[in-house]
């Protein structure tokens, strides 16, 4: 979640940012997978459907956008 005041930059420009970034944090692109027989806990692997459009989206408050409404859309 980013909070921004101001003028916000265009989801395009936000994705392309953490595109630019996510090489650096591998564990956001992968997903745990179960080791046959469970022999030792899940290991992570590279997830091959990684799609960032999922994961980066826009949402906006309606006014006056007070931290009461950004709880209630975040679910808490």
């Amino acid at each position: 979640m980013a909070v921004l005041e101001g003028p916000a930059p265009s989801l395009e420009e936000v994705r392309a940012r953490v595109a630019a970034l996510l090489h650096r944090f591998p564990r956001y692109e992968a997903v745990p997978v179960a080791v046959p027989f469970e022999l030792q806990r899940p290991v992570w692997a590279r997830a091959g459907n990684f799609d960032l459009d999922h994961h980066v989206t826009a949402l906006s408050l309606e006014p006056p956008g007070g931290h009461d409404q950004l709880l209630a859309l975040l679910g808490g």
